[in-house]
């Protein structure tokens, strides 16, 4: 590593936070201690900042977001500090081909995120564990997923519209699923005549935003208000939607359980998000940490 890093900004869903959705105590530990050491460190996550809070504040750990794949980006307090809004117009369009393609969708608000079909949500929690590897019962599982509901994580709404034509509401990304192959490339070919940035977080969904709302260009917004250079930034993550951070940063690592193209375009691969492989990527860059009992 040629400059100190002075900021750091990990993924959380395959990163951050283990196949049960919490941060190991190893990677907040490891944090915390680069934060004393004066290093930013930001969490850049496709959740909104409602549900990337929670498990945050649950391992003690307090910094700023980028949210919904960089449509949104907050201080530790919450503040907003810069947004990238999908307009109405343009949702409209992006709403007809994923029902004209019956894709089930969720929308991510500044109000947090809303799904029209319960059961639908509940079940896709229940597949994106199993498709983690997750070891957890059917009954833990579906616990999990009732606890997006529980927490205000995710909400349910009798309509789309009448979310969105509430005049506060500022709609930062689409969230849509299949599990057909032929689908979701249908849908990604349909979305390419649109001024929208399309990535991916996972196997079945596709992540839909506005044409400026990437980690990437978020990344470069975070680093221009910190007043600290991209060539001193350190980021991690897993899917194609860290990409554009990856490809911004002075350095970058991919998590054990990446996917290939991540893998390829990181500087190293670091263990998986079950054994803490963000600790394991930045503890290098620290200075002396205190083991127990110093």
């Amino acid at each position: 590593m040629k400059k100190e890093i002075k900021m750091i900004a990990s993924d959380m869903d395959g990163t951050l936070l283990n196949n049960e959705r919490k941060v190991t105590g190893k990677n907040a530990e490891i944090l915390k201690h680069a934060q004393a050491q004066g290093i930013k460190v930001i969490a850049a996550t496709g959740r909104d900042y409602k549900e990337a809070s929670h498990p945050l504040r649950e391992a003690g750990l307090s910094m700023p977001v980028i949210g919904a794949n960089g449509a949104e980006f907050r201080s530790e307090s919450g503040r907003l500090i810069d947004e990238k809004v999908i307009p109405e117009e343009l949702y409209t369009k992006i709403s007809h081909i994923l029902d004209k393609k019956q894709a089930y969708f969720e929308i991510y608000t500044n109000f947090g995120a809303y799904t029209r079909n319960r059961e639908e949500a509940l079940k896709l929690v229940l597949d994106v564990l199993h498709a983690a590897g997750s070891e957890m019962s059917k009954e833990e599982a579906l616990g999990l997923a009732e606890q997006r509901f529980a927490e205000g994580g995710l909400r349910l709404a009798s309509s789309y519209d009448s979310v969105i034509e509430d005049a506060d509401t500022r709609l930062l990304k689409v969230l849509a699923f299949s599990a057909s192959k032929s689908i979701r490339g249908q849908v990604r070919n349909a979305l390419q005549k649109l001024p929208v940035d399309v990535s991916s977080s996972g196997l079945e969904n596709i992540e839909i935003t506005h044409k400026e709302a990437t980690k990437g260009r978020a990344l470069k917004r975070a680093a221009s208000f910190y007043g600290i250079s991209l060539e001193e930034t350190f980021v991690i993550g897993d899917n194609e939607n860290d990409l554009s951070m990856i490809e911004a940063a002075g350095y970058s690592a991919a998590m054990g359980n990446a996917v290939a193209s991540v893998k390829e375009a990181a500087d190293f691969i670091t263990s998986n998000n079950e054994h803490s492989g963000v600790a394991e990527a930045v503890l290098p860059i620290l200075k002396k940490v205190p083991m127990a009992g110093e």
